[in-house]
């Protein structure tokens, strides 16, 4: 549920999103074999990481002594194919200094969509890739971290869009009805996203469009999960409808 249009393509990338592989300047590097596991553990952890613990972590059936081996193995290979991707000290590993990871890139993306640093027009161009998903964290890992981190990150993409939406709904009510649709296309059973749904379309006037959202929201929570809508979204789209007959009925 994320988008890689954001993510650099200069210089060394981790990529975990459709991962996990590394690029230079946008070439793909082919990393030797056993070596992924290692890439995988530092761009996801993101600071310095402790060699012996990471030996343990890699070959967890191995004694101290062929663990520590394999991690010399795997750093030597890594420096021949991938100059600079690692820097490794006596006790420590981390990422190279100008390494960068393509899921920090989304989050970053995501803070600046959240906090209203993009505009309305760059969000809209990743709009597709909400209502459209093609990448996912780290596909065919199934341990529960990394089930964690992809539900971490994809909560991360909808909050920021949810965010962006809610701040236009009072001058920019189009572009939040756009935004809201696609998330409750994303996520059809996430309540927040039906309300900014309704209150965008409310806020453009398209009242009959709303009640229309409303009943396909309760027919599909009758017919996945057998309860009806919140007493909340019914009472915000009669609140809606009264507002218009008002604004109608005036002279």
């Amino acid at each position: 549920m994320t988008t890689t249009s954001v993510v650099r393509t200069s210089g060394l990338v981790v990529h975990l999103l459709d991962g996990p592989y590394v690029t230079r300047d946008g070439a793909y590097v082919d990393l030797p074999d056993g070596t992924r596991t290692l890439v995988v553990l530092l761009a996801r952890r993101g600071t310095q990481v402790d060699r012996g613990r990471a030996a343990h972590e890699l070959w967890p059936d191995c004694g101290s002594g062929r663990a520590h081996g394999n991690l010399r193995s795997a750093l030597w290979r890594l420096n021949r194919c991938a100059p600079g991707l690692v820097d490794a000290c006596r006790r420590t590993l981390r990422l190279g200094r100008d390494v960068a990871v393509d899921v920090a890139d989304v989050v970053a993306w995501s803070q600046r969509v959240a906090d209203g640093s993009a505009g309305v027009d760059e969000v809209l161009d990743r709009v597709p890739h909400v209502v459209r998903p093609t990448v996912e964290l780290l596909p065919g890992w199934d341990d529960d971290s990394v089930l964690l981190d992809r539900a971490w990150l994809r909560q991360q993409v909808l909050h920021a869009f949810e965010r962006a939406a809610a701040r236009w709904l009072d001058d920019e009510p189009a572009a939040a009805a756009q935004v809201a649709a696609a998330l409750v296309h994303a996520e059809p059973l996430r309540e927040s996203a039906q309300r900014l749904l309704l209150e965008a379309l409310l806020a453009e006037g398209n009242r009959v469009e709303a009640h229309r959202a409303l009943d396909e929201h309760r027919r599909l929570l009758r017919r996945e999960l057998g309860v009806d809508v919140s007493p909340e979204l019914d009472a915000l789209v009669r609140a809606g409808a009264r507002a218009g007959a008002r604004a109608v009925a005036a002279p």
